[in-house]
């Protein structure tokens, strides 16, 4: 994994609706990471078009709606640590 020099992060935009620009018949559950009781995450779980469903020449894609943040934005001092 490479080194987040910038110490960026990515959160998702919406969660409820992560995904776009995705094949018909894909799924996707999004689960929040709690700690102490405050969102601090997501976790998204996707289901992809089984092979033998797609159309020719097209592939299991999925693009997620994110931002990038400063660490910051995403946890308080006392929660880096």
């Amino acid at each position: 994994m490479p080194e987040n020099e910038d110490n960026k992060h990515q959160r998702l935009i919406n969660p409820e609706s992560p995904m776009f620009g995705y094949e018909p018949g894909m799924r996707s559950n999004t689960y929040e990471l709690l700690k102490n009781g405050k969102v601090v995450g997501h976790i998204v779980e996707i289901n992809l078009v089984p092979k033998i469903n797609l159309a020719p020449g097209k592939k299991n894609t999925v693009k997620l709606k994110t931002r990038i943040v400063d660490i910051d934005t995403v946890f308080s001092e006392h929660e880096k640590q």
